[in-house]
């Protein structure tokens, strides 16, 4: 009888551990679809990003925000204009570049259309891919590909 209470008593034990066990498995996926679906919603606004926007290459080092939307404004409205420069001295890096996002499709594929114009006597190119990431190394660790600084 006692070995029967005993082996009853394990049972119920490892039915016990098995609840145990599914409701930690039951948290973690929980805590796990939260985490990729945040991380899904990041890519998916990089991807939305990177549908709207061109990269202008070759500009000329002196070239301003404000010439950028003058020059790419009859495209479409401009959301934001990032230029690849050094974080610390503000200098560019590389290919005197940047990225415009617009608020359309349409807008960007106007401003592939104006690849190879002038823009402060620099012949500029727009491509709707970054140029390759060797050119922007740089011999300073601080540097990131493109920053917010305005």
């Amino acid at each position: 009888m006692e070995d029967m209470n005993r082996r009853l008593e394990m049972e119920l034990e490892d039915e016990r551990e098995m609840e145990r066990l599914r409701e930690t498995i039951t948290d973690s996926e929980r805590e796990m679809t939260v985490i990729c679906k945040a991380a899904q919603d990041q890519w998916f606004g990089v991807i939305e990003a990177c549908k709207h926007s061109v990269y202008v290459n070759n500009l000329n080092i002196r070239t301003s925000r404000k010439e950028l939307e003058d020059h790419f404004g009859s495209c479409g409205t401009i959301i934001t204009i990032e230029f690849c420069k050094d974080t610390v001295t503000y200098r560019f890096i590389g290919m005197n570049s940047a990225r415009i996002e617009f608020t359309d499709i349409a807008a960007k594929l106007k401003a592939m259309d104006l690849a190879d114009t002038f823009l402060k006597g620099s012949k500029i190119d727009v491509t709707s891919v970054p140029a390759p990431i060797a050119r922007y190394r740089s011999r300073y660790s601080r540097c990131r590909r493109f920053n917010y600084h305005r």
